[in-house]
């Protein structure tokens, strides 16, 4: 029986049942030096936005009024993105 649950391998919730999205290469030397970190994503994009959100929300929100250059490898092909981000508000209405 398939279960939605979270994933140690890929970090990320999925089906069971489902293998986890392929594995990418994300350079970005002034956080994590040479060594680059391992994102899974569906494509080069996908996984520059995963980062994007890992890098934000570990440092204080800081891409808020930023913006960093991150380089994301897989099988030899190499893409950069300028990655940031942006506010965003929610409403909502309860009746009482």
């Amino acid at each position: 029986m398939s279960e939605y649950k979270y994933c140690k391998k890929c970090k990320d919730y999925h089906w069971t049942s489902i293998e986890c999205a392929p594995a990418f290469n994300i350079f970005h030397p002034d956080y994590l030096g040479d060594k680059p970190m391992v994102i899974h994503g569906d494509n080069h994009y996908d996984a520059a936005m995963k980062y994007a959100e890992y890098y934000n929300t570990g440092n204080d929100y800081c891409l808020m009024d930023n913006s960093i250059d991150v380089t994301v490898e897989r099988d030899g092909v190499q893409k950069t993105f300028k990655i940031s981000a942006e506010p965003s508000v929610d409403y909502s209405a309860i009746e009482l």
